[in-house]
């Protein structure tokens, strides 16, 4: 390792075939250089150089390891050319997948406003896909999902964000057939998007743990299920974000008065 640096000089001395020139490009004097030709001939026990007043030629050793000596420059070269264009702003395709209808969020829709803002050089490519994908068969760049921790030695995962998570209705269905009650729950219509979901809020809630047999199913489809509440066909778990423009709009409205609440973490 201590013979790298001397054994660059010395090829770099070769390739410009003067110390002068060679000093002049490594910021270094003359019998700077000369004097590391020199600590390298002494390391080796070998003469590199055949030195005259007027000229300089490597000796059979010295034609050796420059071979060797042309490799260093020639890594050193592409390391400094590689290490600048990661300094450079980033430009390619990024395949990104997220669960159905996150897309229509408005916070999917600022990161992807702010990324094309200030990496115009990336291409996004956005993929709905509400299971777990397989990122590397699909050359899958970023995978955003509603995990505590997902599965797998080869994933790594970063948390992004929690959303609250509420029981939403049309106020047409919510007048039609009003829930006063956690009671009144169990015999409601559910548009049901996620079994386990629905599951749990139930369970929360101290209901049985079980799918309600007065239900919609939609299996991970949330945009669906949301586009169905608004049309008031039932009752419907969706995450604030997705039921944000529906809420302002009026065409939903969350369940108030229950001593439940909930929230996923995306990843």
């Amino acid at each position: 390792m201590e013979h790298l640096k001397l054994i660059c000089i010395f090829t770099t001395v070769l390739r410009l075939g003067s110390m002068t020139a060679a000093a002049s490009q490594l910021g270094m004097s003359a019998s700077a250089v000369s004097q590391n030709i020199r600590a390298l001939e002494k390391a080796y026990k070998i003469q590199l150089l055949n030195r005259t007043t007027r000229s300089l030629s490597p000796t059979e050793e010295g034609r050796k390891l420059r071979e060797y000596g042309e490799k260093l420059l020639d890594i050193e070269k592409q390391a400094s050319l590689d290490m600048r264009k990661m300094q450079a702003a980033p430009e390619g395709e990024v395949r990104l997948t997220l669960p159905s209808g996150k897309a229509e969020g408005i916070r999917i829709q600022n990161m992807i406003r702010e990324l094309k803002e200030h990496y115009s050089g990336i291409r996004l490519v956005l993929l709905e896909d509400d299971g777990f994908a397989d990122m590397t068969e699909r050359n899958i760049d970023i995978a955003l999902r509603f995990v505590e921790q997902p599965e797998g030695d080869n994933l790594i995962a970063r948390f992004l964000v929690t959303w609250d998570t509420s029981i939403y209705a049309s106020p047409d269905y919510l007048d039609k057939y009003p829930v006063f009650s956690v009671n009144d729950l169990p015999r409601a219509q559910w548009i049901n998007h996620n079994d386990r979901g629905l599951i749990n809020t139930l369970a929360a809630l101290e209901l049985p743990a079980a799918l309600p047999d007065n239900r919609i199913d939609c299996p991970g489809r949330a945009s669906v299920a949301r586009e169905l509440a608004c049309a008031g066909m039932g009752l419907a778990i969706l995450f604030s974000e997705d039921a944000e423009q529906s809420v302002r709009s009026g065409k939903l409205r969350a369940l108030p008065g229950f001593p439940w609440q909930s929230a996923t973490s995306m990843r």
